[in-house]
């Protein structure tokens, strides 16, 4: 891995990590899973509802969306590195 590559891969991870976890624009992503997390009024097992709770509470914790981001990211790199065209497009996207 050049040096390069893994400044980018550090930044997507950190970047995509502070957007989805903190940010205002991350709204677009917590709010409705939000909404499917919250179990409706004239259910009688709201407890059914609860390891979904769970999953959306994730998406607000910066080390877990960090940890699976930075999967995801890693990942994406080492499938683009098979052909130069989709490395060049990571890079530029990573960047």
């Amino acid at each position: 891995m050049y040096a390069t590559d893994l400044a980018l891969v550090a930044g997507a991870t950190l970047r995509l990590t502070r957007l989805i976890a903190t940010d205002d624009a991350g709204k677009v992503i917590r709010d409705p899973a939000r909404w499917w997390a919250t179990p409706p009024e004239h259910t009688g097992f709201p407890e059914a509802y609860e390891w979904r709770s769970t999953l959306v509470d994730g998406l607000e914790c910066p080390f877990c969306v960090g940890y699976w981001l930075g999967a995801g990211v890693l990942i994406s790199w080492a499938v683009a590195q098979r052909h130069p065209l989709t490395y060049k497009a990571w890079r530029l996207a990573a960047a």
